[in-house]
């Protein structure tokens, strides 16, 4: 009898995780805390679920409280399960960035569990993934963890990082920054490879950035008005209807002093050898008006046929050419009715002085016309 004791008492220190049948016994496995993603990402809001056994022979009321370390993950669940059956309870989780464990603890029965050993369960260590860009695919299979438009591959080859859209904080995405590893700056519009804030002519234009504000045309714009004529070289860079200056022949040329010039002869204008004409015929003898016809006879410019076109062209366009020729004509026909009055008084002078053309003069004007008679004509008949 003794013996069978000793036996008896050998196997109960063998096997110390025998247990025995209880009336009140709830049961909870780490095998049954789940979640409702397969796919754990740091930020997302997930459900923890727990089944917990009844494994005793009567029903039993109680509580299950879920833990993260020590903080405890919403409100306690109640529980109310009938013999051999379970039931589920769940919380809402966001899931952390860090590595964590979930705790489900068993707790307030009634009435009280006789077995303490099974009221609480600890899952194994999770690492949760990062989703940085929150696309819902986790960054260990996303191309492009931060969605900036650049994939890691391409990220990592030009320096940059590829969980942050913009590595240097400067406001631009590291796509369309030119310069995304420096703060300073962002854009090259004219692709010279200086970046606008250190470019005086961000445009590339001809014309500074200065200039284009007081001008009110776009400096980050070639051609402001879309004309196809770049700003520098348009008249008009804010009207896209023209860019050309309409010349107006009664309006001087920028390049007046080069347009303006004096015709000259030798030494003396065009003008002044008329004046010096007509004040010759002024003073001349009246005999010499009689008998001599005075002739202008004025040189014209010396025309350089390379550049005749131009001249001419130039000459047809300037206000002042037509001023002169004006002048010119109207000089003309004031010395002509002086010439002729002067002639016309010389005459008359003139016949003063020969009797003989006077006396003819009187001859002519007193002879009477012939009348043909009819009657006579007729009678000879």
């Amino acid at each position: 009898m003794k013996q069978i004791l000793y036996i008896l008492s050998f196997l109960i220190l063998l096997l110390p995780g025998v247990v025995f049948a209880v009336d009140y016994d709830l049961s909870v496995s780490s095998s049954d805390i789940s979640f409702s993603e397969n796919l754990l990402i740091a930020g997302d809001t997930v459900r923890i679920y727990a089944t917990v056994h009844n494994v005793g022979s009567q029903d039993v009321r109680g509580y299950i409280t879920f833990f993260q370390g020590s903080a405890v993950i919403d409100d306690s669940q109640i529980l109310s399960i009938r013999p051999g059956s379970k039931s589920d309870a769940w919380v809402d989780f966001v899931v952390p960035s860090s590595e964590f464990n979930i705790l489900a603890r068993i707790q307030g029965t009634t009435p009280a569990d006789q077995n303490s050993n099974n009221d609480q369960a600890l899952t194994a260590l999770i690492r949760p993934d990062i989703d940085t860009d929150r696309d819902g695919i986790a960054n260990a299979i996303d191309p492009d963890d931060d969605n900036d438009g650049l994939t890691d591959i391409q990220e990592r080859a030009g320096g940059t990082d590829p969980l942050k859209v913009d590595t240097d904080d400067d406001g631009s995405n590291d796509k369309v920054d030119i310069f995304p590893l420096d703060p300073n700056e962002k854009m090259d519009s004219d692709n010279d490879g200086i970046g606008n804030n250190a470019d005086p002519d961000d445009d590339n234009d001809g014309l500074t950035d200065i200039e284009e504000d007081i001008n009110g045309t776009d400096p980050l714009k070639a051609d402001t008005d879309g004309d196809g004529v770049n700003d520098k070289e348009d008249n008009y860079p804010l009207d896209s209807s023209r860019f050309e200056i309409a010349r107006d022949i009664f309006e001087p040329t920028d390049n007046e002093d080069e347009d303006i010039q004096e015709v000259e002869t030798g030494n003396e204008t065009l003008l002044d050898i008329i004046s010096d004409e007509v004040d010759k015929i002024k003073d001349s003898d009246s005999d010499d008006l009689i008998k001599h016809e005075k002739v202008l006879s004025i040189d014209g410019p010396k025309v350089d046929e390379s550049n005749e076109n131009n001249n001419i062209l130039d000459l047809i366009t300037n206000w002042w050419f037509w001023l002169t020729i004006s002048g010119i004509i109207l000089l003309i026909i004031v010395v002509y009715y002086i010439y002729i009055i002067i002639v016309n008084r010389n005459v008359e002078g003139f016949e003063e002085t020969m009797p003989i053309l006077k006396e003819a003069k009187k001859v002519k004007s007193n002879r009477e016309p012939e009348i043909l008679d009819l009657r006579k004509i007729k009678r000879k008949k």
